[in-house]
């Protein structure tokens, strides 16, 4: 399949993805989002900014579910649950993120995956997204980007 190729979002990613608008031959198939992801994510919690927290997710994809787990350096770690949303090079979806720690926390948002290649010729698999919701310092929202390691 052919794929033309963007670039996803902030600095972290542009350097571990090639330039944008690389017409490049990718593997034929489905795109399966099973792996490691490390990103940042910046947003609003309980009223302060945040830039750059470095957050890591572990997915399993079984068929079009998702589910795994989260981390964020600056504080947050628990579960994710997902539903994909097929199409034919970007994979959307809607989560869900249950913070268990420092506190419960409840997290709802959308996501979009896109297959990408690393400036060595490797592919790989970048998502980007945003999320809302609130935890015991109160409200929440972040957009994040990750890919998978």
């Amino acid at each position: 399949m052919k794929i033309l190729l963007r670039v996803l979002g902030t600095a972290a990613s542009a350097a571990l993805l090639s330039c944008a608008s690389t017409d490049v031959t990718l593997p034929s198939g489905p795109i399966n989002l099973t792996g490691t992801y490390f990103g940042t994510q910046d947003g609003i919690d309980a009223g302060i900014a945040f830039q750059e927290d470095i957050i890591q997710m572990a997915i399993i994809q079984e068929g079009d579910s998702l589910s795994g787990q989260w981390e964020a350096l600056f504080g947050g770690i628990g579960t994710l649950s997902a539903e994909i949303i097929p199409s034919d090079s970007i994979l959307e979806f809607n989560f869900e993120l249950l913070q268990a720690d420092p506190c419960e926390g409840l997290y709802a948002g959308v996501a979009e995956a896109r297959v990408g290649v690393r400036g060595t010729g490797e592919t790989t698999v970048g998502i980007s997204g945003s999320y809302t919701g609130s935890d015991c310092d109160g409200a929440v929202e972040a957009d994040f980007i990750i890919v998978r390691n």
